[in-house]
């Protein structure tokens, strides 16, 4: 008879920020998982309430669950990657799924169908993700490539200071950019392929653009994307970024510009690179 083979070890991180009780609904929806070998870590991002407190206590008996809290807010790539680190020195994680506090994980076999997506040379899988209407998202597209994101930078930025001539100026040059598809934020299983290149995601932003700034890593690294078919996610839309500033469109356009400049850089970084390698 084969033997078994062992599931590999998978520590879900997810980031609270002050909704503790969205945290909760989101952490019972995981421990009905049927996989064998993972571990939820729940990482308070510096909340000013009793969020840590309450996390803590409630599950300080359960065995699967591990509470730990940040000194301040740090963002989500930071505030991810202190869960990252404490996943892999602490807990043995050979694959960590970045998991937002606003989801529902509602098919109980939604760790091994991920884990079992990992065929080789991928660094992040994501799912198919069910909304709110009932819409079923697969991928997002965005501007990943030089000139397009140069072209996304204006427009929005024009945007933001209320200059509709410019905006559209810009969004005339963006549309004959093609956008490419990427994994969404809201689930993202990180492989051992991936930790082979990186520690975690990306530092440099506080909020916004981690699709971006990771898919862009991947192709520098020579690593796919991975979209599984084969499962579905419930996830909350909106309810964090509401939370955080009220789902203001100018408070969005604020730390997204902020973050959007390291994407334009490493967009033109890889312009570069193919060009050289084009010239040869």
């Amino acid at each position: 008879m084969a033997e078994n083979k062992k599931d590999p070890r998978i520590v879900i991180v997810i980031l609270n920020y002050l909704n503790y009780k969205e945290t909760e609904e989101c952490v019972q929806s995981v421990l009905r998982q049927e996989y064998t070998d993972y571990h939820i870590l729940i990482v308070d991002n510096g909340s000013a309430n009793e969020s840590y407190r309450s996390l803590f206590t409630r599950y300080s008996k359960e065995a699967r669950v591990t509470v730990i809290r940040a000194g301040k807010n740090y963002g989500f790539a930071k505030g991810n990657n202190i869960g990252i680190r404490y996943a892999r020195e602490r807990l043995s994680a050979d694959y960590v799924m970045l998991l937002n506090s606003d989801t529902l994980m509602e098919d109980r076999a939604y760790l091994k169908k991920m884990s079992e997506a990992d065929t080789g040379g991928i660094g992040v899988i994501g799912s198919r993700i069910a909304e709110r209407d009932n819409a079923k998202v697969r991928m997002i597209p965005r501007y990943v490539t030089f000139p397009g994101t140069l072209f996304y930078y204006f427009a929005a930025r024009a945007e933001y200071r209320d200059h509709p001539l410019s905006q559209n100026f810009w969004e005339q040059r963006l549309s004959q950019i093609s956008a490419v598809p990427v994994i969404q934020g809201c689930i993202l299983l990180l492989t051992p392929a991936y930790f082979r290149h990186y520690e975690g995601l990306d530092p440099r932003t506080f909020l916004y653009c981690e699709e971006e700034l990771l898919y862009l890593r991947c192709q520098k690294a020579g690593l796919k994307e991975k979209l599984n078919d084969e499962t579905c996610i419930f996830h909350k839309y909106g309810q964090s970024s509401k939370l955080l500033h009220g789902n203001q469109r100018n408070a969005f356009l604020k730390y997204m510009l902020s973050s959007y400049k390291y994407v334009i850089w490493e967009s033109i970084r890889m312009y570069r690179k193919r060009n050289e390698v084009q010239s040869r």
